[in-house]
């Protein structure tokens, strides 16, 4: 006590925590704070170079890289990594052919994780739509005895990295005289220059909006194979949708098109004198042309379902691709009543997060208050209640924009100046 109370000029007291932020500020106050940072990557292949070269081990820098990368900013663990795989890979031992360096497949194989080519093969096929192929590649990881959850969370980090790629490469568009990508993206990336390259040129091919919906969805879906029993399957899903997801089309490109459209129509005014009479047909063609703009639906609660569907899925894809796989059992203005015979689909509905967003999206879509719920029902599909049709009577009726003019102003910030339907 006395040793703690008074301690001697030479004893020196050191704290260690991962939780700096609950230590009382009496204690923090008589503190020297210091933070251990990340350490690079590069950094790391470069300390354990030395160590190899100055222990006469043979090893390529590419298995180097690859432990640097699992050691994730941990000197400490990066070594601890290095003597694992000396031991495993001892003179003599049956994995390792006498004089061959030790390389990246012997690590692959020791540490259960998938090539950085499998990554690229796997991103390559999701860009060109190609779900069949992205089955076949998680399937070959699989037969290999990889360890898919990891390979699920470096998929997360290759489509976050192909992100930063594709901003480097904006901001270099949008600066005259900018220094070259790799000085702009390696800090950011801590990545070797070779593989900088490559993500450079994968994410040439794709908007930031594209990249951002694919590990925003990717990211999502991650937590869904980590908690999954079956991981195989819930990245099989997840990869066969990035697949599918439509590209999103860049804001700037949309308010061209809008800026085109709107210089055409003013040249067609133009061309029309004041007392000149539209034509009937014309007219009607314009009439029904509004008409589709501000119904919700083009016929019946099947396609009003599907453009619900829709909606929910631009907000949140998470959420949207639950709903594909559950059918609606009543639609009415006041409420939405959602049958499911997936169990797991049922529960994750049915999750208060979940069948909160779910009712603010309805209000959204619906423009009013509509009450949601999600039932469990048996395999069979049964046939929808028969309700008032939401579509000719929701918005219009009420003289109200129609969802598709709401979602406009909200994208875009504007706001009904005056309506009129012509005759």
């Amino acid at each position: 006590m006395k040793t703690l109370e008074e301690p001697p000029p030479f004893v020196k007291f050191i704290l260690a925590t991962t939780e700096p932020h609950r230590l009382p500020e009496t204690i923090l106050s008589r503190c020297q704070r210091f933070d251990f940072r990340r350490i690079p990557v590069r950094e790391i292949c470069q300390r354990l170079r030395e160590i190899a070269d100055k222990e006469q081990l043979s090893i390529t820098d590419g298995a180097l890289l690859l432990l640097a990368r699992e050691a994730e900013g941990s000197m400490r663990d990066a070594q601890s990594l290095l003597e694992q795989v000396l031991s495993y890979a001892a003179p003599g031992s049956a994995e390792t052919e006498a004089g061959s360096p030790i390389g990246e497949d012997l690590l692959h194989d020791l540490l259960g994780i998938a090539e950085r080519k499998s990554l690229y093969d796997l991103s390559a096929s999701v860009l060109a739509g190609d779900a069949n192929r992205c089955v076949e590649l998680v399937a070959e990881l699989a037969d290999q005895g990889r360890d898919l959850a990891r390979f699920s969370r470096d998929l997360v980090e290759h489509f976050r990295n192909l992100l930063v790629a594709r901003l480097g490469q904006e901001r270099k568009g949008r600066s005259a005289g900018s220094t070259p990508e790799s000085t702009s993206s390696s800090r950011l990336l801590d990545l070797p220059d070779r593989e900088i390259e490559d993500l450079h040129r994968q994410a040439a091919e794709l908007s930031v909006e594209t990249l951002m919906d694919y590990f925003g969805f990717m990211a999502e879906a991650d937590e869904e194979v980590a908690r999954s029993a079956y991981p195989r399957f819930a990245l099989e899903a997840a990869v066969v949708r990035l697949a599918t997801l439509p590209k999103t089309i860049p804001v700037t490109a949309v308010l061209e098109r809008l800026e085109m459209l709107g210089r055409r129509l003013e040249r067609e005014g133009k061309g029309r004198s004041p007392g000149q009479p539209v034509p009937a047909a014309e007219r009607n063609e314009k009439s029904m042309q509004e008409a589709a703009l501000e119904t919700p639906t083009g016929g019946g609660g099947t396609e009003l379902w599907r453009q619900f569907v829709a909606f929910v899925m631009r907000e949140k894809k998470f959420l949207g691709t639950y709903l594909e796989r559950v059918f609606p059992l009543e639609l009415s203005p006041s409420h939405l009543k959602l049958g499911v015979d997936d169990r797991h689909c049922l529960s994750q509905l049915q999750d208060p997060e979940n069948l909160s967003s779910l009712r603010e999206f309805a209000c959204r879509f619906f423009t009013g208050e509509i009450a949601v719920s999600v039932v469990a029902v048996s395999g069979k599909k049964p046939a929808p209640e028969e309700t008032p049709p939401v579509a000719a009577g929701s918005a219009a009726s009420r003289g109200e924009p129609g969802v598709g003019v709401q979602e406009a102003l909200r994208i875009f910030g504007g706001s009904i100046k005056g309506a009129k339907r012509e005759e």
